[in-house]
């Protein structure tokens, strides 16, 4: 990820600054995209991926709270195999609630000591290694706006429960 992501900075420079840096497609139906019931890996794989895009800019002298990251890419159809709670109590620094892993993964692991992007380190540093980069959430739309519009606005308001001020922006 972070030689992918490296490469997109050579080639487009400060416009990679503008994208949103997405991680996942659809979890949510695990039985066509993650294994089931393993969300706990899925969070793992996520602040890995995270840390690897943010590295890859700062590699390239960037400051990477500039950067766009967070993700998912839900599907939505299925209500119960959401489970975005869970997802973003691991992302909250602060929250407490369910969730299979609390911890950032990158930040425990003890063979990224010295080698975590500096935002990671920041964040789970503050915070008793809580917390993982997401500043957005997706939700894909399989059928008209107005269901979209409730989508993501169900999310926000997810995001707004479990901690409002991490989740503000």
């Amino acid at each position: 990820i972070q030689t992918i992501t490296s490469h997109l900075i050579e080639r487009y420079g400060d416009d990679c600054l503008r994208f949103y840096w997405a991680v996942f497609n659809e979890p949510d139906l695990s039985s066509l995209f993650w294994r089931p019931n393993d969300w706990g890996e899925l969070m793992r794989f996520y602040d890995y991926t995270v840390d690897a895009v943010l590295r890859a800019f700062e590699d390239h002298g960037y400051d990477s709270s500039k950067v766009t990251v967070g993700g998912l890419e839900l599907a939505a159809v299925r209500p119960d195999a959401l489970r975005l709670d869970e997802f973003l109590v691991h992302c909250s620094p602060t929250a407490e609630g369910k969730t299979p892993m609390r911890e950032n993964a990158v930040f425990a692991d003890p063979q990224m000591n010295g080698k975590r992007s500096k935002r990671v380190e920041a964040l789970c540093a503050a915070n008793g290694g809580k917390g993982s980069p997401c500043d957005y959430i997706s939700v894909h739309s399989y059928s008209n706006a107005a269901n979209a519009v409730m989508k993501i606005t169900n999310a926000k308001t997810i995001a707004l429960q479990i901690d409002p001020a991490y989740y503000e922006k």
